[in-house]
């Protein structure tokens, strides 16, 4: 097969995908590759993370909340994210190390005041 006098239409897709994967390269470069930690300023003004306003939110709750009540509560304090997201942040902070326990299906606790026993 002889190529065409004209435009060669495999040279005109390897320009166009060169040119875009330049352009996602590039703005990979520009984007940190580590997740920072969701901020707010809680009424006392003080930055608060996710899993701290949680447990504020646990602390005032007095029990163990499923974490559609946790993901009401946040979004009542101006936090916005996903269910995954916060389970995932929740679950590397379990006990014996951190704050929470988990006390039945996507149901968490503070570690210590509502430890159960499995």
């Amino acid at each position: 097969m002889a190529k065409s006098e004209g435009v060669d239409i495999l040279e005109v897709m390897d320009r166009v995908l060169s040119a875009a994967l330049r352009e996602v390269r590039n703005a990979r470069a520009r984007q940190p590759m580590v997740a920072q930690p969701v901020e707010v300023v809680a009424p006392d003004g003080v930055h608060k993370s996710q899993t701290s306003l949680c447990t504020h939110i646990l602390k005032e709750a007095g029990r163990p909340l499923h974490i559609g009540a946790l993901l009401t509560a946040l979004e009542t304090n101006g936090v916005q994210t996903t269910r995954e997201s916060l389970v995932s942040a929740i679950s590397k902070k379990l006990k014996p190390l951190g704050a929470f326990v988990r006390t039945g299906p996507n149901t968490f606790g503070l570690a210590g005041r509502d430890d159960v026993e499995v």
